[in-house]
């Protein structure tokens, strides 16, 4: 069938000759008056992961059934363009209980026009620089990755680390990207948009954007890095590969200082779970022992005891290598 898979207007369905009973059936959503959409079967959510990528198939889904009848000037934007961009968002809504609010629609029109209003909608009305940059994904209209940047700042629940992370993303090196895909901006053109801003937040926004690098590959990295230097230690190389004298890679780490060859790193679940990698991981941890490097190992564990702790053992650290690189002399 046509409407099989998808969300459609009840207008569409009867035209089409589907009967009202159809229609109405306990199986079929209406996220919004007017529309239907499948309803998704119960699936188990082992990780962070998987739930990010249930709530980002769940927002397409709404966000097509959006606008598949409501008016035609409007663009998804703030939390709703993230994750329609795949960028990250703050742990709070990879919970059971901020799972929802992910899934509540943010949608923007120019000033002076009426906000989107509904059952699932949060209305914005953006200026016309913001509505400007538009581009489409997955078949809807979404505000570009920079603005987005912008619109996000205005939301409680990003704290200043969330706007870094989200701005690493964005800014991401093409060959550290899983995808190859070219970044759509560099962190510059990042620092100019929020230098621009004058909106709830740009003070945060462009504290944010002097933050952003192009080598932190996952949330991870960059929380760990934001501790690193709250802890008052200087900014470390990002991703800094160790090679061999043959110029054979040894290891990529997250965050390095080349001259006091110390590590840090944050190691997924996926460092634990999976043999093969935990293997891999045990003979990169002896290569690095050979090469004189010391490297600390973090892990969720460690994110749940708290930046304290973490800031402690990092400085700690940095003391004891610093030590090391700069012997006292009789």
């Amino acid at each position: 069938m046509e409407l099989r898979n998808r969300a459609f207007s009840t207008t569409e369905a009867i035209n089409l000759g589907v009967r009202r009973s159809v229609v109405d059936a306990v199986d079929l959503l209406a996220p919004f008056h007017g529309v239907r959409m499948p309803a998704d079967r119960p699936q188990p959510i082992a990780d962070a992961k998987d739930r990010y990528a249930t709530i980002r198939r769940r927002l397409i889904a709404l966000c097509k059934a959006y606008v598949s009848r409501e008016r035609k000037d409007a663009v998804f934007s703030h939390l709703t363009a993230a994750i329609l961009h795949g960028l990250p968002i703050p742990d709070h809504y990879l919970t059971i209980q901020g799972a929802p609010e992910a899934l509540n629609l943010h949608v923007s029109v120019p000033k002076r026009r009426n906000r989107p209003r509904g059952r699932g909608i949060t209305g914005h009305q953006l200026n016309a620089e913001l509505m400007g940059a538009t581009v489409w994904r997955h078949g809807v209209a979404v505000l570009s990755e920079s603005m987005t940047f912008c619109t996000v700042t205005q939301m409680k629940e990003f704290s200043l680390d969330d706007l870094v992370t989200l701005g690493d993303a964005i800014v991401l090196s093409q060959p550290l990207r899983s995808d190859r895909r070219v970044p759509s901006c560099q962190p510059t053109e990042l620092q100019s948009v929020a230098a621009e801003q004058r909106c709830r937040g740009a003070q945060r926004l462009r504290e944010a954007a002097e933050l952003i690098r192009t080598r932190s590959q996952s949330a991870r990295e960059t929380k760990l890095r934001m501790i690193v230097l709250r802890a008052g230690l200087p900014e470390p190389e990002l991703n800094f590969e160790i090679m061999t004298n043959s110029g054979e890679l040894v290891a990529r780490l997250d965050l390095y200082y080349p001259g006091l060859r110390l590590g840090f790193e944050y190691d997924g679940q996926h460092h634990r779970l999976d043999n093969y990698q935990y293997a891999r991981d045990a003979e990169r941890g002896e290569a690095l022992v050979r090469a004189g490097i010391v490297n600390l190992r973090f892990n969720a564990k460690h994110i749940r005891e708290g930046e304290l702790a973490i800031a402690r053992k990092v400085c700690a650290a940095y003391s004891e290598a610093w030590a090391r690189a700069h012997p006292a002399h009789d």
